[in-house]
């Protein structure tokens, strides 16, 4: 009876012993799983964070940008009006531009690395900006000869302003909807 009794305990041994090696797979794949789930997990949450850190920084960005480029237009259409003169206006420009320092290169890295979508409105700004400064650019040079009448240039300054502003709206209401869908 030794032999069997031995041989009993031994199988129990041996039962109990698979079935905690079986438990402790069992346990280690859960934790694997587990483990896995909290990392993917993590790592949407952190990219849901930098996304909106950048939605963030780039609305901010974008203000003070369009600020700029609005108010960089605004002092062309007083010396268009014969309010004030051209030295003026750069006297009102270089002032302003001591006040807004910041980089509008991060304006446009952070809508071509991370929201192509805001890419389109963002260069309907910039165009617009672009028509303003050619205007702008022709009415000096005719002022420059002496002609300082800019009512004609005015009649084509003005409608593109009210545009950019609203182009500028457009954009910052599209990135809006950007930073609560986030």
């Amino acid at each position: 009876m030794d032999i069997l009794q031995a041989l009993i305990a031994f199988i129990g041994v041996l039962v109990g012993s698979i079935f905690t090696i079986l438990g402790i797979e069992i346990t280690n794949r859960a934790n694997t799983k587990r483990v896995e789930i909290q990392h993917k997990h993590e790592k949407e949450t952190n990219k849901e964070n930098l996304m909106r850190d950048r939605l963030e920084e780039l609305y901010i960005l974008s203000d003070k940008y369009f600020d700029t480029l609005v108010s960089h237009q605004l002092p062309l259409r007083s010396v268009m009006k014969g309010e004030i003169s051209f030295d003026d206006a750069l006297d009102l420009h270089i002032e302003r531009g001591k006040e807004k320092k910041f980089d509008y290169n991060r304006v446009d890295m952070i809508i071509e690395m991370y929201f192509n979508e805001l890419q389109e409105p963002y260069n309907e700004v910039l165009k617009i900006g672009d028509e303003l400064n050619n205007i702008s650019e022709g009415y000096k040079n005719q002022y420059k000869t002496g002609d300082y009448d800019g009512r004609k240039w005015l009649d084509l300054f003005q409608p593109k302003l009210e545009l950019l502003t609203q182009k500028t709206g457009n954009f910052k209401n599209k990135l809006t909807k950007f930073i609560k869908n986030v």
